[in-house]
């Protein structure tokens, strides 16, 4: 029995590291998003002061 419930545990442990890890792609691919969402930000924002101080 001891056994058996030796391997449910790693069954388990393996599928909550599997789940991380496809977690940790997601949080990094919305990192890498966020990031040129905000480089798109600045430069809009740049873009609007310069076309105000032209007025």
């Amino acid at each position: 029995m001891t056994a058996e419930i030796e391997s449910l545990v790693l069954e388990h442990l393996r599928a909550i590291r599997a789940d991380l890890a496809d977690l940790k792609r997601e949080v990094t691919g919305n990192s890498v998003q966020l990031s040129a969402v905000g480089q798109q930000l600045a430069g809009l924002t740049a873009a609007v002061y310069l076309n105000a101080a032209h007025l």
